[in-house]
């Protein structure tokens, strides 16, 4: 068959079996050879088999190669998912169908159409409509000829598609990251198609079959591929085989075409310095270069991080325009791609295409910014596909993305890119949900700082928001972060503990404030919780002691310790306090957050903002968290506060508006949109607009009733656990022992459930059947308590509607611009 796959193996050749591991070929017999194992099938074999390899040496090396131990590695295999040290350093993930067949209809097929129409347009009529295929009349010449033909009256289409044949074989596609071929196999079959449907013309015209090969033509005309990987390239060589194997007849020989070495590093200009793979590019493909390069490049760069290529940087650095020291290898992949695309093709086209599935961290990373400086440079970006933190390789957490794009040296910023934003989970059909949905930017809004993915219409609403208002740093300052206590399990007290030291002192409730932790934020309220900080300020023993004794802590010690007489002193008006930090000290001197002394918390230039009035908000937000405050609450650093802010801009922070706003300049986190990272840098650009008196007095009133009912709301469901607790646990109307250490579920801290889920969960958590009178009372309660719940949350729907209206007249939006933001998560 030639081709090589059959070519004589003298390390194989030479190998003795023994007899042991004859046993195993048994198990042979229990394998369907008839069924087909696929090409993606085959990939994700390859994969495994690098991890399997990997292991085998390992083995021999320590001497343990035995057939009991291969097994036992055989088992261990299938039971992890890890990704081995090979897998790591060449960043091999096998690429999903779906994303092959999504890349190469953005880039392959699209370059076929394009290449199709322009060697079209000698054959057709000028004025012809769009869609509609009208030949221009045969010459004279041409008639005789089409005598032959048995359409004769198609002779002009029959010139047609023979000189797209011609072109067709002409369109030169490289992945230059090749691994097991998934993108040259799906290549190989969209240029089948375009062969299949030249021949069937040609055939149908003259009557008789054109004498050319299509699979022939693919593998030396078409298809090229480099791998840094040896098992790679002769995994891609046997799919491209399995595709084109005939009964009786030869293979084709991949060789000039598939090509082992290290893509980004060039033997012709000092590159085997660094890696002994270097490849060079002209001398493999001379004929490619020359007449400017490929036309599609397509493919998966590794995912390899940055300090795993610590060699490679120096060569990298003086070779790469989007060189960082921090970027991972696939960065310069793109770099790569775009050299080696044609800037116009043969009739004059726009030049050639790049499609690539990769990490998007490079949108918004430091270290990604000329990277992004070099596409917005020589590219012009056509789609964008950014799986945010969905899992789309096995094993494998990149933050991918699609990107397509053509090779451009003066990219149009007006240009629209197509994007498509996923969010919750993965579409059944890629394809066809980006035909459908996917929305249009201009090139030029994604700039040289981070890129954000989003219709034109609401950045240029955004831009409007924050035109002619001041910001809520101008009007109200940075906002406050929390309090770090540097050791939490001293400083931050629960309930039990709290009322322990105010028993045994009542002067222990000078120090202990009511706390927040991020968690415990909703919207127009704080959750039930019950923990306390001892709040002892960064040198307040000292001022204690000196207003006292009215001499220094120095001058009061003379020789001795200046902290024992410190510690002497705070213990006398602290007994309690003192007695529970004790336990803690030897991790309190460890802190680095501490204050003038072990006991004392680190230094805080703003502790008096902790009493006035302030919005608190997390500083990781699933959608609106804003709550005003006025009972002095202090809280921990994933908690930030704006000080002395009114009532009225906490309704304006909890509107659909401000979320909008702040969606589209906060990073996203996982759980998608809707989750976001409140940087103050971000929240100190919210706009504020004016308000008149009116206005601000009805915000506030719509703001107070939403935090009244939110907070009534709260304790309503609440009472409601409570009660459960109280008279079917504590009660003794259930085995407290089996009761012990259960809780409530966690929605119940939400909502009040239906009576159904209620009894259902009772007799699951608490192995408790109601009885008849039992089941009427506390199905009335729950309907009770249901109502009132439900009552509330009307109350608080309403104030929202009327908070956002008055917001939205604020701001001055038209009905459209309303529905943009009413669209979005809120």
């Amino acid at each position: 068959y030639n081709g090589g796959l059959f070519a004589p193996d003298a390390v194989l050749d030479k190998l003795i079996v023994p007899n042991a591991a004859c046993d195993i070929f048994m198990e042979f017999g229990k394998y369907d050879f008839g069924g087909e194992v696929s090409v993606n099938v085959l990939g994700h074999i390859f994969e495994q088999s690098i991890t399997d390899l990997e292991q085998l040496k390992a083995l021999a090396d320590t001497g343990a190669f035995t057939l009991e131990a291969v097994s036992q590695q055989a088992e261990q295999a299938r039971a992890t998912s890890s990704v081995s040290g090979a897998r790591k350093a060449h960043g091999i993930v096998y690429t999903p169908e779906f994303i092959t067949t999504f890349i190469l209809d953005q880039t392959l097929v699209k370059t076929i159409v394009s290449r199709r129409d322009s060697c079209m347009k000698s054959y057709q009529i000028e004025s012809v409509s769009e869609g509609e295929v009208a030949w221009r009349k045969a010459t004279a010449e041409e008639k005789k000829y089409a005598k032959t033909l048995l359409q004769p009256e198609r002779v002009v289409e029959l010139l047609f598609w023979r000189d797209w044949l011609t072109e067709l074989t002409s369109i030169k596609v490289c992945d230059p990251a090749c691994g097991s071929g998934a993108f040259l196999v799906a290549a190989f079959d969209v240029l089948l198609a375009e062969y299949t449907l030249v021949n069937d013309q040609i055939t149908a015209i003259t009557g008789s079959m054109e004498v050319f090969n299509a699979d022939k033509e693919i593998l030396n005309c078409n298809l090229f591929g480099v791998d840094l990987n040896a098992e790679s390239i002769e995994i891609t060589k046997l799919s491209l085989w399995l595709k084109t194997a005939k009964h009786g007849k030869p293979l084709e020989s991949l060789e000039a075409n598939l090509r082992v070495g290290n893509s980004l590093v060039s033997s012709a200009d000092g590159g085997l310095e660094f890696d002994a793979a270097a490849f060079d590019w002209s001398a493999a493909f001379p004929d490619i270069v020359a007449r400017g390069g490929f036309d599609v490049i397509v493919g998966n760069p590794p995912y390899v991080r940055q300090e795993r290529i610590s060699a490679l940087k120096p060569y990298l650095e003086k070779r790469y325009a989007c060189y960082d020291g921090a970027v991972d290898l696939y960065a310069y992949f793109f770099e790569l791609g775009i050299r080696l695309l044609r800037h116009v093709d043969a009739q004059g086209n726009k030049g050639g295409r790049i499609g690539y599935v990769s990490s998007g961290t490079f949108f918004k990373t430091g270290s990604g910014a000329k990277l992004r400086a070099y596409l917005l440079a020589h590219a012009q970006m056509e789609a964008v596909v950014d799986f945010g933190d969905l899992q789309v390789f096995e094993g494998v957490t990149t933050y991918p993305v699609i990107i397509t794009l053509r090779r451009s040296g003066a990219p149009d910023a007006a240009q629209a890119i197509q994007f498509l934003s996923l969010k919750d989970e993965l579409p059944a059909k890629l394809l066809e949900t980006f035909k459908d949905t996917a929305g249009l930017m201009p090139q030029g809004q994604l700039g040289l700082a981070s890129w954000r993915l989003e219709d034109s219409r609401v950045a240029d609403l955004r831009l409007k928001l924050q035109s002619g208002h001041k910001t809520l740093k101008n009007v109200y300052g940075t906002p406050y972060r929390g309090l770090l206590t540097g050791l939490n399990e001293a400083f931050v007290l629960d309930g039990a503990t709290k009322d322990r030291l105010m028993l045994e002192d009542g002067r222990s409730a000078s120090l202990l404030k009511p706390f927040l932790r991020g968690e415990n934020l909703k919207k127009w309220r704080v959750e039930a919780h019950n923990e306390h900080l001892l709040l002892i300020k960064n040198g307040s023993t000292r001022l204690g002691f000196e207003a006292q004794h009215g001499q220094t802590l120095h001058q009061a010690a003379g020789s001795e310790s200046v902290e024992a007489l410190a510690w002497q002193w705070f213990s006398a008006q602290q007994p309690a306090v003192a007695r529970w930090l004790k336990n803690f000290e030897p991790q309190a001197r460890k802190r680095s957050d501490q204050g003038e002394f072990w006991w004392e918390l680190r230094a805080c230039a703003y502790y008096d903002k902790f009493d006035l009035p302030k919005i608190w908000y997390p500083d990781l937000s699933q959608g609106s968290k804003f709550s005003f405050d006025a009972l002095g609450y202090c809280a921990g650093n994933t908690v930030y506060f704006i000080a002395d802010a009114p009532m009225w801009t906490t309704a304006l922070l909890n509107s659909k508006l401000i979320w909008f706003y702040l969606s589209g300049i906060c990073d996203a986190m996982r759980g998608g949109e809707w989750r976001l990272r409140l940087f103050t840098e971000n929240m100190e650009r919210i706009p504020l607009p004016e308000a008149t008196e009116a206005q601000s007095n009805q915000l506030s009133a719509r703001a107070q009733t939403a935090q009244t009912a939110a907070e009534q709301r709260r304790d309503e469901i609440a009472r409601f656990g409570h009660a459960a607790l109280r008279d079917l646990v504590s009660g003794g109307l259930c085995n407290l022992t089996a009761a012990k250490g259960a809780k409530l579920p966690a929605t119940w801290q939400t909502e009040v459930p239906e009576f159904g889920e209620f009894t259902a969960e009772l007799k699951k958590r608490f192995k408790r059947e109601l009885s008849l009178q039992e089941r009427n009372d506390w199905d009335a309660f729950v309907v009770q308590a249901r109502a009132k719940v439900a009552a509330l949350t009307q109350t608080i729907t309403q104030a929202e509607r009327e908070i956002d209206a008055c917001v939205y007249q604020l701001f001055d939006l038209s009905v459209d611009e309303i529905r943009l933001i009413e669209k979005r998560p809120a």
